[in-house]
């Protein structure tokens, strides 16, 4: 979806508005550029405001800052009833094959016990996020701990009128 050159400026322009933005735990989908966002809230909130989430889209509160199972089984149906995604990646024992990586995906990181994280990919090795002290930055995708946490990839395959 991000091919093309609309959502691609949409995306572009609408990320530089969140960089820096603060990290707050537990924003349920509150989040707001330059003022405060979480690692779910903040790729959601950006794809509601560019339109391919739908605005009914509600996203859930933490059931726990500590993580578990649970909250990482929650954080995947939550995406996986965004009807505007495709799940296109799950692991099995490989890393994330950066060629299958399209700007825009959500890649889904998870410890298993205490850590589940959502980034955006950007471009060449980048990717958005939010981690606590640091709010919305880039990272590189190449890194030790996405390599090594990286769960799951989805991707905006349809509007949202389709």
């Amino acid at each position: 979806m991000f091919e093309q050159e609309n959502y691609r400026q949409l995306f572009l322009e609408e990320v530089k508005k969140w960089n820096d933005t603060a990290f707050q735990y537990n924003c349920a989908g509150k989040a707001h550029p330059g003022c405060f966002a979480d690692c779910v809230s903040f790729p959601l909130v950006l794809f509601k405001r560019i339109g391919v989430i739908p605005e009914s889209f509600v996203t859930p509160e933490y059931l726990s800052v500590s993580g578990g199972r649970e909250e990482f089984t929650k954080l995947i149906e939550c995406i996986e009833n965004i009807p505007t995604l495709e799940k296109v990646w799950e692991r099995d024992k490989e890393f994330i094959d950066r060629s299958l990586l399209k700007l825009g995906d959500l890649i889904v990181c998870s410890s298993g016990a205490v850590v589940h994280h959502v980034l955006i990919y950007a471009e060449r090795s980048d990717a958005w996020h939010c981690w606590p002290k640091i709010g919305v930055a880039k990272v590189d995708v190449g890194s030790f701990s996405i390599q090594k946490y990286a769960k799951r990839v989805y991707r905006f395959v349809r509007e949202i009128n389709d």
